[in-house]
């Protein structure tokens, strides 16, 4: 299946989004918030729930790269539909995550986000390749490689979306 990037901001009645079914959302960490439109996100192009968000701390961004116990890959090299992960430089522990949503064949890639108490989405904002943010203290960390080409089928997201299969919410 082809790429379908994330142009403009989510419905604010998508329950990807803006709903319990977003774990973020659901412990008073929902958008506008880095966390978790990146989660809604990768629900959206895996057509189903992660079994818990991809992070050890649940709400900070900052943590997101180091759970290795989600079994995703990662790396350094950006791709379609990856996390872009960075630590805050000011240390405040909160960090920053986005989703690269295309190549601008420029050496650089146009990411979607939220931030939080910020703005709720935007897709107008380019990271270089090597992930340079561009603004802010942010320090790249890496890139977690989302497997949105098989269709939903990695097991790190299937058992959620049993789950949510049986509340009648069907992805």
């Amino acid at each position: 299946m082809p790429y379908v990037p994330r142009l403009t901001a989510p419905a604010t009645n998508d329950p990807l989004y803006y709903s319990n079914y977003n774990e973020y959302y659901e412990t008073g960490w929902g958008m506008p918030n880095c966390t978790a439109y990146v989660y809604g996100r990768c629900a959206e192009l895996m057509k189903c729930y992660p079994t818990r968000p991809p992070v050890a701390g649940d709400r900070d961004a900052e943590l997101w790269w180091a759970y290795t116990q989600d079994g995703l890959s990662r790396g350094q090299t950006p791709r379609l539909g990856a996390i872009a992960c960075y630590a805050d430089g000011s240390f405040s522990g909160r960090g920053h995550v986005c989703v690269l949503e295309r190549d601008n064949g420029d050496n650089t890639w146009l990411v979607s986000e939220s931030a939080l108490n910020g703005y709720t989405f935007r897709a107008s904002h380019s990271i270089q390749s090597d992930g340079t943010y561009g603004y802010g203290n942010y320090i790249f960390q890496g890139f977690i490689y989302i497997p949105w080409e098989d269709g939903g089928k990695f097991k790190w997201w299937m058992a959620r979306k049993l789950i949510y299969r049986k509340r009648g919410l069907i992805l």
